[in-house]
């Protein structure tokens, strides 16, 4: 179980640096087409490249459209997982509880 959610948490954290780096990326190259206003051939270049990356910006990593593959992924399973471990205590102690009572009355 724990090498499961080993390589879940490796998945989630790699598409969340993916995304950040993209993210890094447009903002060098955008800065970088104002640098280079007298060389016309790299200007053109990152300018397409620049258009290809404000393309590329809604890109999301999905597991077949279910769910984000990113770190919310990550938060959503400890959530389920914590939330789930209250309501096995709970009923623990309901069950402790319910025989304290039987064996009294």
């Amino acid at each position: 179980m724990f090498k499961q959610f080993y390589l879940i948490s490796l998945l989630t954290c790699s598409v969340t640096n993916l995304m950040s780096e993209m993210k890094k990326t447009s903002d060098i190259v955008y800065r970088l087409v104002g640098n280079f206003f007298t060389q016309i051939t790299v200007k053109r270049q990152l300018e397409q490249f620049s258009i290809e990356l404000l393309h590329r910006k809604s890109l999301c990593f999905t597991a077949c459209g279910l769910f984000r593959l990113d770190n919310s992924l990550l938060t959503s399973v400890a959530r389920v997982i914590s939330t789930n471990m209250v309501l096995l205590i709970e009923y623990q102690f309901y069950e402790q509880f319910k025989t304290i009572n039987n064996n009294s009355t």
